[in-house]
């Protein structure tokens, strides 16, 4: 359970730090293999597939109700998604350097929590707008986990 925090609060960070700009070439060995143990827990805890996953490097998400739970997977190991599934980004102004917070104002504003029936679509849509707020998010920042 602590090795799973650690992963969260790296998790956390890097996400942020990713956003921000071009992160992905400074993130070390060790939080990419941190990152891609999540990555793997949340394909076993919801049976996605690692061609879904490759999936993602598209701009428009697979709208695939597996791959949907994948990312609430991750919001919630993270800690930005509470029991009401909303999305509460602005919890990360607390352990953020001050520089990533016109980031996370960015997403909020832009994003905030996507409507959808249940957790996982709340979680599909909302990362789908972060997509689409940034682009290269998937494609470019979080390529390593696709290998």
């Amino acid at each position: 359970m602590k090795l799973l925090k650690y992963i969260a609060v790296g998790c956390l960070t890097i996400f942020i730090l990713i956003i921000m700009n071009d992160a992905a070439s400074f993130i070390p060995e060790s939080t990419r293999k941190n990152l891609k143990k999540l990555s793997k827990l949340c394909m076993t805890k919801t049976n996605t597939s690692i061609e879904l996953i490759r999936a993602s490097k598209e701009r428009t998400l697979p709208r695939d109700p597996n791959y949907a739970c994948y990312w609430a997977c991750w919001f919630n190991t993270i800690g930005i998604m509470n029991e009401d599934n909303v999305i509460h980004l602005e919890h990360l102004y607390k352990v953020m350097p001050n520089e990533t917070h016109s980031i996370i104002e960015l997403l909020i504003n832009e994003c905030g929590t996507q409507d959808g029936p249940e957790k996982c679509q709340i979680a599909l849509n909302t990362m789908q707008c972060y997509v689409n707020t940034i682009p290269t998010l998937l494609s470019v920042h979080y390529a390593f986990l696709y290998e």
